[in-house]
């Protein structure tokens, strides 16, 4: 949830997995940069800040990527956070709302409106993860992204590219 628990739509992911939890799913939230205004269930975790500075930092952040199913960011005003490419670069789906420079990075289809609910949320991610062959080819396409465009070595060639005029720069036009 970053540093802005309200911006970042923490309030939203919290009732998302409610949501999920009501409809039967044993669904948890780890909660990752700040601490919430108000006491949470026992099913969230907060982890507060954790640095990618420090070993400990780095070995958290990996083992929570790694233990997720799915990356919720339902933010009401985000440009294009760096945790989108994070979250791909472990084969991790991110559904998120429909503000700033989020629809150029998670597919439409993760996409939900700024006014979406906490149940229609909850719906997307229930459809995602009911079939296995959808979810984990879900997650592989967000793995190829990573690997082919959302990655410091793609961001360089597409700066070089530019400013050279050598070579192309890569394409906005990604799968959706």
């Amino acid at each position: 949830m970053a540093k802005e628990w309200h911006r970042k739509g923490g309030a939203t992911a919290t009732s998302v997995v409610e949501k999920l939890r009501e409809g039967g799913w044993d669904a948890t939230i780890d909660i990752v940069g700040c601490t919430p205004p108000t006491p949470l269930p026992p099913w969230a975790t907060v982890h507060g800040m954790v640095s990618k500075a420090t070993p400990e930092g780095r070995r958290t952040m990996d083992r929570l990527f790694q233990d997720a199913h799915v990356f919720l960011l339902p933010a009401l005003a985000d440009c294009a956070p760096v945790v989108i490419a994070e979250s791909y670069s472990y084969g991790l789906i991110a559904c998120t709302s429909d503000v700033g420079g989020l629809p150029d990075l998670v597919p439409k289809e993760r996409i939900h409106p700024l006014e979406e609910s906490p149940a229609g949320y909850a719906r997307s991610i229930q459809n995602l993860t009911s079939d296995p062959g959808q979810y984990a080819e879900a997650r592989m396409r967000c793995y190829e992204r990573y690997a082919t465009e959302l990655n410091w070595a793609s961001a360089c060639r597409a700066v070089v590219a530019e400013f050279t005029g050598q070579g192309e720069a890569p394409s906005n036009d990604h799968p959706r």
